[in-house]
């Protein structure tokens, strides 16, 4: 009986203004998913995912791509060699990093690609943190190299575009 009472307590129009209520807020929570959801795509469609390579012989050097879907901001690069560690940032840093990892007899053409503190690194772009041309048919700087790659450990710190921050590590065993 009381909820015939409740029942008839409202009239038709209460009972449609009250149903608009449930319905609008239905509605605002699915918007409020589809936005988070759409959120959440962005960020995973747009993440960077870097890969590292070292090459004593043909390109030698060390290169570093991005195989992600966005852009990666490099935060920090590393190399550790012989137990001494470089931080990458800048062309001094450069300098005496190549002076510790080629001898002073060695006749080759160095580039380098200097990734500065939050600069980005596209999806799929690739550069070359160093690259050594040597003289055709000298071997003795690539087997230099092949043995200093095995000991090298390079870490790069990077970010992506919603400030997610990644590490990347490359050492040979």
């Amino acid at each position: 009986m009381a909820q015939d009472n409740l029942c008839s307590a409202f009239t038709s129009s209460d009972w449609i203004a009250i149903s608009s209520v449930v319905i609008a807020l239905c509605a605002l929570g699915v918007s409020f998913w589809q936005g988070w959801v759409a959120r959440e795509y962005s960020r995973l469609s747009s993440r960077p995912l870097l890969e590292i390579e070292c090459n004593a012989f043909v390109n030698a050097g060390i290169l570093i791509k991005n195989c992600g879907h966005g852009p990666a901001i490099v935060k920090s690069i590393s190399v550790t060699s012989n137990n001494e560690e470089f931080q990458l940032c800048g062309r001094k840093d450069y300098q005496r990093f190549v002076n510790h990892i080629l001898p002073e007899s060695a006749q080759a053409l160095i580039n380098t690609s200097i990734p500065e503190k939050d600069s980005a690194i596209a999806a799929s772009e690739e550069r070359f943190l160093l690259r050594i041309q040597t003289v055709e048919g000298d071997n003795t700087i690539g087997k230099h190299l092949d043995t200093l790659f095995k000991a090298f450990l390079v870490v790069v710190k990077y970010e992506s575009l919603y400030k997610e921050t990644f590490t990347i590590r490359y050492e040979q065993y």
